[in-house]
Protein backbone atom coordinates (compact mmCIF):
# COMPACT_ATOMS: atom_id res chain seq x y z
CA UNK A 1 0.00 0.00 0.00
CA UNK A 2 1.47 3.40 -0.95
CA UNK A 3 2.30 5.96 1.73
CA UNK A 4 2.01 9.70 1.11
CA UNK A 5 3.92 12.38 3.02
CA UNK A 6 3.03 16.04 3.46
CA UNK A 7 6.17 18.13 2.83
CA UNK A 8 4.66 21.35 4.17
CA UNK A 9 4.64 22.73 7.69
CA UNK A 10 0.88 23.11 7.49
CA UNK A 11 -2.10 20.82 7.42
CA UNK A 12 -3.57 19.77 4.03
CA UNK A 13 -7.09 18.58 3.26
CA UNK A 14 -6.91 16.27 0.22
CA UNK A 15 -10.21 15.79 -1.64
CA UNK A 16 -10.81 12.29 -3.00
CA UNK A 17 -13.37 10.78 -5.35
CA UNK A 18 -16.79 10.13 -3.86
CA UNK A 19 -16.75 13.13 -1.52
CA UNK A 20 -14.17 11.63 0.85
CA UNK A 21 -11.02 13.39 2.02
CA UNK A 22 -7.71 12.86 3.82
CA UNK A 23 -6.75 15.30 6.57
CA UNK A 24 -2.94 15.21 6.39
CA UNK A 25 -1.16 16.98 9.23
CA UNK A 26 2.06 18.98 8.79
CA UNK A 27 4.93 16.66 7.80
CA UNK A 28 2.50 13.76 8.38
CA UNK A 29 2.02 10.50 6.49
CA UNK A 30 -1.00 8.45 5.46
CA UNK A 31 -1.59 5.07 3.84
CA UNK A 32 -3.61 5.34 0.63
CA UNK A 33 -5.10 2.87 -1.80
CA UNK A 34 -4.29 2.86 -5.50
CA UNK A 35 -7.76 4.29 -6.18
CA UNK A 36 -7.17 7.17 -3.76
CA UNK A 37 -3.76 7.76 -5.33
CA UNK A 38 -5.47 8.37 -8.69
CA UNK A 39 -7.52 11.28 -7.27
CA UNK A 40 -7.07 14.44 -9.36
CA UNK A 41 -6.46 16.67 -6.31
CA UNK A 42 -3.82 14.31 -4.92
CA UNK A 43 -2.17 14.03 -8.34
CA UNK A 44 -2.01 17.84 -8.57
CA UNK A 45 -0.38 18.05 -5.11
CA UNK A 46 2.15 15.40 -6.16
CA UNK A 47 3.01 17.27 -9.39
CA UNK A 48 3.61 20.42 -7.34
CA UNK A 49 5.71 18.29 -4.90
CA UNK A 50 3.62 19.31 -1.91
CA UNK A 51 2.84 15.64 -1.28
CA UNK A 52 5.27 12.83 -2.12
CA UNK A 53 4.89 9.06 -2.15
CA UNK A 54 7.24 6.68 -0.43
CA UNK A 55 7.41 3.01 0.35
CA UNK A 56 6.12 1.77 3.69
CA UNK A 57 9.64 0.79 4.80
CA UNK A 58 10.94 4.33 4.20
CA UNK A 59 8.00 5.80 6.14
CA UNK A 60 8.68 3.50 9.08
CA UNK A 61 12.38 4.47 9.13
CA UNK A 62 11.47 8.17 9.11
CA UNK A 63 9.01 7.69 11.97
CA UNK A 64 11.65 5.78 13.95
CA UNK A 65 14.13 8.64 13.47
CA UNK A 66 11.53 11.17 14.61
CA UNK A 67 10.71 9.15 17.71
CA UNK A 68 14.39 8.89 18.66
CA UNK A 69 14.49 12.69 19.07
CA UNK A 70 11.77 12.65 21.72
CA UNK A 71 13.22 13.12 25.20
CA UNK A 72 12.19 10.56 27.75
CA UNK A 73 11.47 11.70 31.29
CA UNK A 74 13.38 10.43 34.31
Amino acid sequence: MPVIRNKLNQRILIHLKGGRHIDLLEKGTADVTDEELSSSHLQDLMIREIVVTEKEEEAEKTEMRKSSYIRKGK
